[in-house]
């Protein structure tokens, strides 16, 4: 980062799009064995999809790259929600009408130990 001239420590937060199919995967089973997924209602569905791509470590490889600078990068908000059905990815519905599959992601940038 310093070669590009940004100091990290002046990097707050990261905005993109979950897109990484890998990452999708992993929060769609992540919500489909969560019981916060199964009873949120529509207006906690950003909340929820944050707890899940944080407990699930969905970008701790940002981390290798802000350790070094005494940071580290969370998951702090998700908005618009892209969800799919179990069937259409080869699960179960189990009650569930829809899975998380993309959102518009803020990741927040802060000093290890500190939570935003």
């Amino acid at each position: 980062m310093l070669k590009r001239g940004i100091p990290p420590e002046r990097i707050v937060g990261i905005i993109l799009e979950l897109r990484e199919a890998e990452v999708r995967e992993a929060l769609a089973a992540a919500a489909y064995n969560s019981p916060s997924w199964k009873a949120h209602n529509s207006a906690a569905a950003d909340d929820v999809v944050v707890a899940l791509l944080n407990s699930i470590g969905s970008y701790n490889q940002f981390n290798s790259v802000f350790d070094g600078y005494g940071l580290m990068v969370e998951v702090s908000s998700a908005e618009h929600i892209e969800t799919t059905s179990p069937q259409s990815i080869g699960l179960r519905p189990k009650g569930i009408m829809n899975l998380p599959i993309g959102a518009t992601l803020e990741l927040a940038v802060h000093k290890k130990g500190e939570s935003r």
